[in-house]
């Protein structure tokens, strides 16, 4: 089934179905119009697996340093929802820890980034989310430890 109907009057829309429902709500005209077709509307970013010394597997989007006072900055793919990625965030931070030292930053992000899309019905309007994101920033004490200084925490249900 194409729609996955849930008991607040929404419904979920996941990966392959998702194009299907965009022509669905193009030709019902409840859509947004646009002047011209966008082929690439809905493409995922590419991303690379990689292995993090714990072995864990990671799907990575990319990895940069930027900004003054330099960041150091890993994005990737998961699949929890946002309200989760506190403990994830949390978990990984472990492997990632030694990799933003190996840069020299005193500041880390670490963005994770769900590409599940949902649709839902507000009214007679279509809505389509898609792409949720977050982030969580580790900042060095003065004796040299991380913290978490902004963004979601493990148990805190952000």
């Amino acid at each position: 089934m194409l729609l996955n109907p849930v008991f607040d009057g929404h419904a979920t829309v996941t990966g392959s179905t998702r194009a299907m429902l965009v022509a669905l709500i193009s030709a019902l005209g409840l859509g947004a119009q646009h002047s011209q077709p966008c082929a690439n509307c809905w493409a995922d970013p590419e991303t690379h697996w990689v292995t993090l010394t714990s072995g864990r597997q990671v799907e990575v989007i990319s990895v940069s340093v930027d900004g003054t006072p330099q960041e150091w900055t890993f994005h990737y793919r998961t699949h929890l929802p946002m309200s989760k990625v506190g403990c994830e965030v949390a978990v990984l931070w472990r492997d990632l820890q030694t990799l933003a030292e190996r840069e020299g930053v005193e500041r880390a992000l670490v963005m994770p980034e769900n590409f599940d899309a949902k649709a839902f019905f507000a009214g007679w309007q279509s809505v389509v989310v898609s792409h949720q994101s977050t982030g969580v920033l580790f900042g060095r004490a003065e004796g040299g430890e991380w913290k978490n200084i902004g963004g979601p925490q493990c148990g805190d249900g952000r």
